[in-house]
């Protein structure tokens, strides 16, 4: 009566949730809606198994899935919800217990199914599972546990965690990476902002600063100077905080975006006063900041002689080209570049230089993390999928392995398999811990292993990585494992990553911990049976023939590597990465074309006197696209370094936090292309300027200096 409720709450997309009283009322999650063609107020006509068909299905783990001899019954879709589950569905595979088209139906519903079938709700296969939300978490567990035997018997099992829970996990640890790209994302766009706009307040800041000789003469000091030139910047600034907050406010409605969008509970508008208004200062210190270095520049060296500011330092570059007998518009190109004779030129190719930069460093970053991401996606061993195929159904009743271990060890094409038995959760150090046993009497079958080995005898454990510092142990300590009033000794062998399909329910590919049924049996005497089985193809074996045979002897029970859930969260937001790298190549060629304009326009005179001396108008043009490339080239030497560091480290970052070994993969291909269409792209801004420049009139520029 409470599912959906007050536990495993769901999101109601469209109409409402059913009552629990009405057996005829269900409701669909959007994936059944739009697979099975319903939607509120549509009318559904299930067909059920018999009673037989079910204890025989479930009690088999073998053998073809007949057709449903029980009775019919028609439903009404009140309701299209979203679970947590259905946030971020996974990879649709053909196994019967993965299907993700949820029908919802009701209380009122079980006892109808049940009677109509001739039994008790509580009598049919599946139903004595009970779902307890404990008063302080993992905490009650130990106490819950001691309370809750007598009443369960010793063949009962109490599990921590759920599918719900498993999801919901999933889509945080995803939401906070999204979440800290968008945040990158802010800050660069910040930080194209200080480089676009700033340029134009320099530039406010120069005009103002054509009275500093005057203002000084009269006997104002340099600080009283910078602070005159500040009082237009600050105007702008505190316009610019004041409006920022109520578009904020008015955008909101369109976040979050991505997988956040699908969980958010209650989309709208929203107002966070907090973030407003330190946000609305940061605007407004970082609008003083940027100007303020231009401000004290040209108050500190401006003359009195009009206003002109002291010669800028030669650049050894282009004196090496021009000792070297270089082209002209190569010394001249490189010169202007390198060297910011005025104060607006030089601010403006500075600025260029570092949004070329950062855009070249943005692009190889988001190709080494794609890259890597990439190569970890299609390796099944760096998740810890350690074998070929799983077998079985985890919701099987009874003893299926004395059907399942025979059928699998005459298949001609299975090489080596082993039993997986889900465990109560342990406690390892005094740390609650998910586990689960491997039975190795039908071949040694075990994760994936970081650091050590597999268990080899009793008493022998497997750690995740974020267990073991959880615990604060190390691989080949000695720790205490207890379940209930149960304790032994176990020693650490091994560092493993675990698939968060089959072998951890808690969806995490470096938590938790992995037994063989010996080490199980010593804190769990009444162990169950493998009801599913871990599977090596033989040396050589045909792979296509091998699952085609596993097939025919378990029906929709074969399951191929699907990618850990972690990792397919990364490639749901993997186009983040490339999202920041393209801002920061707008930014770049922003900047850039900034430069150039402005710089055109600046050595305006210098063009003038070169075309005076006998310059024709291609080697005007040819002078601006050395100086973009002589941009490009420098972008491309200090942001190449630097984005193959930064994709590295971002991607060290990933890797520990899912606890695998998957090494940083940098493209060389990929690397190269960047590096060319980074020459090109500058060259093709440089043509516009280039061409303005080349058809000026010297007379008249010089006229006008």
């Amino acid at each position: 009566d409470r599912a959906f409720r007050s536990m495993n709450r769901v999101l109601v997309v469209r109409g409402r949730l059913s009552n629990v009283d009405d057996a005829d009322e269900v409701m669909v999650n959007e994936l059944a809606a739009r697979r099975l063609h319903v939607d509120v107020g549509s009318h559904l006509t299930l067909h059920a198994f018999t009673l037989d068909q079910i204890l025989g299905q479930s009690t088999s783990g073998t053998g073809p899935l007949a057709a449903p001899a029980g009775p019919t019954f028609g439903f009404r879709v009140v309701g299209v919800v979203r679970a947590p589950a259905d946030v971020n569905p996974g990879p649709q595979v053909d196994v019967v217990y993965a299907g993700q088209e949820v029908v919802a139906m009701t209380p009122a519903f079980l006892r109808a199914y049940a009677g109509a079938l001739g039994t008790v709700p509580d009598a049919l296969p599946g139903m004595e599972g009970v779902r307890v939300r404990l008063l302080h978490g993992l905490a009650d567990l130990d106490a819950f546990r001691a309370a809750a035997r007598p009443v369960i018997g010793p063949q009962g099992q109490i599990l921590t965690g759920s599918d719900t829970s498993s999801a919901a996990a999933s889509v945080n640890r995803a939401t906070r990476f999204q979440a800290a790209a968008l945040l990158a994302f802010a800050g660069l766009a910040g930080l194209g902002a200080l480089l676009i706009l700033g340029q134009s307040l320099a530039r406010q800041v120069e005009l103002d600063a054509a009275d500093h000789p005057v203002r000084r003469a009269l006997g104002m000091s340099t600080r009283q100077l910078s602070l005159t030139s500040l009082c237009r910047v600050g105007l702008i600034g505190a316009g610019g905080a004041a409006l920022a907050p109520f578009l904020a406010v008015a955008f909101s409605p369109l976040f979050p975006i991505g997988l956040a969008r699908r969980a958010e509970m209650r989309p709208g508008a929203a107002v966070d006063l907090p973030v407003l208004l330190v946000g609305a200062v940061v605007v407004l210190v970082l609008v003083l900041l940027r100007s303020s270095v231009s401000a004290w520049r040209l108050a500190a060296t401006t003359t009195g002689a009009g206003g002109r500011l002291a010669p800028g330092r030669r650049s050894r570059v282009a004196d090496a080209l021009a000792g070297a007998g270089a082209p002209v518009p190569a010394v001249a190109g490189v010169r202007m570049s390198l060297e910011g004779a005025a104060a607006g030129s030089g601010l403006a190719v500075r600025g260029a230089m570092v949004g070329a930069v950062a855009a070249v460093a943005g692009v190889i970053a988001a190709l080494v993390f794609a890259s890597s991401l990439d190569t970890l996606a299609v390796h099944p061993r760096s998740q810890g999928w350690n074998w070929d195929v799983l077998v079985g159904n985890p919701n099987s009743q009874g003893d299926v392995a004395s059907t399942s271990v025979p059928t699998l060890a005459a298949n001609p094409y299975v090489g080596s398999f082993a039993g997986l038995v889900p465990v109560e959760t342990v406690s390892l150090a005094g740390h609650p811990v998910d586990a689960m046993a491997v039975d190795t009497g039908t071949g040694n079958v075990f994760p994936t292993v970081l650091e050590g080995r597999d268990p080899r005898q009793v008493d022998e454990v497997l750690v995740g990585t974020a267990t073991l510092h959880a615990i604060g142990r190390h691989v080949g300590d000695t720790v205490e494992a207890r379940a209930g009033d149960r304790r032994t000794s176990v020693r650490i062998v091994g560092r493993a990553v675990f698939p968060t399909q089959g072998l951890t329910a808690a969806g995490d590919m470096n938590a938790g911990t992995v037994m063989t049924a010996a080490t199980a049996h010593q804190l769990f005497p009444d162990l169950d049976s493998p009801k599913l089985f871990v599977v090596r193809f033989a040396r050589g074996a045909d792979r296509v023939g091998a699952r085609a045979s596993l097939q025919h002897d378990f029906p929709r029970l074969v399951l191929p590597f699907v990618p850990n859930a972690e990792v397919e969260n990364l490639r749901r937001v993997g186009g983040l990465p490339f999202a920041l790298a393209g801002l920061l190549v707008l930014l770049g060629v922003g900047v850039l074309a900034n430069a150039l304009v402005t710089t055109i326009r600046r050595r305006r005179r210098d063009l003038a006197v070169l075309k005076t001396l006998g310059f024709v108008r291609s080697q005007v043009g040819a002078t601006v696209a050395w100086q973009a490339s002589t941009l490009a080239l420098v972008a491309l030497l200090a942001g190449l370094p630097l984005g193959i560091a930064g994709g590295r480290w971002v991607w060290g970052l990933v890797v520990g936090q899912l606890g695998t070994r998957s090494g940083p993969v940098v493209p060389a291909l990929a690397v190269a292309v960047t590096a060319v269409a980074t020459m090109a792209v500058a060259n093709l801004l440089a043509a516009g300027p280039g061409w303005m420049a080349s058809r000026a009139r010297p007379a008249v520029i010089l006229r006008s200096e």
